[in-house]
């Protein structure tokens, strides 16, 4: 690993790592403090980090999906720099997932009702926008392939009656 990928995953893992360990050992500790000074403050302190936790994995999920997959194989493979939409998109569904964690396991909720809701809102968002969904496929598609180049030329034809029967 390089000096810049270390840099980058220095402060997820930094944040990471006192969220796990506050969590995970200083419950005792944590019981006595939040006794003497927060007083009730403690019932929700568990959540707080727990949330903490699951959030701060995520980002550091994230900045290492971005740092070897994307930056480091993806532009070796290709050449070519990486798409924003597709670091985007894989940082939302890996805070996604992170957000289903944090009602699944944190809050101790089930995720039957979170997951059918947002699988009918998917639905939904996907019918009203499909014009738009396929777009934006076709310009990942084409940033990813670059079939073309800076000198090609494209012709461009008019949808009249005129120009149909000459194609013919």
């Amino acid at each position: 690993m390089n000096g810049e990928a270390a840099r980058k995953l220095l402060l997820p893992a930094a944040i990471f790592a006192v969220f796990v360990s506050v969590f995970a050992f200083g419950d005792e500790a944590l019981r006595e403090f939040s006794s003497q000074a927060l007083g009730r403050t403690f019932d929700y302190l568990p959540y707080v980090l727990g949330v903490g936790a699951w959030l701060s994995a995520a980002f550091l999920i994230n900045r290492v999906v971005n740092v070897f997959l994307w930056e480091t194989l993806f532009t070796k493979l290709t050449g070519t720099p990486v798409p924003r939409l597709l670091t985007q998109l894989s940082g939302a569904l890996i805070f996604f997932l992170a957000g289903l964690g944090i009602v699944g396991i944190v809050f101790n909720q089930s995720l039957t009702g979170v997951l059918a809701a947002s699988g009918a809102m998917g639905i939904v968002v996907g019918l009203a926008l499909q014009t738009m969904i396929r777009d934006v496929f076709s310009g990942v598609a084409l940033n990813i392939e670059r079939p073309f180049n800076i000198g090609d030329h494209i012709a461009v034809f008019e949808r009249s009656e005129e120009h149909t029967s000459e194609l013919q």
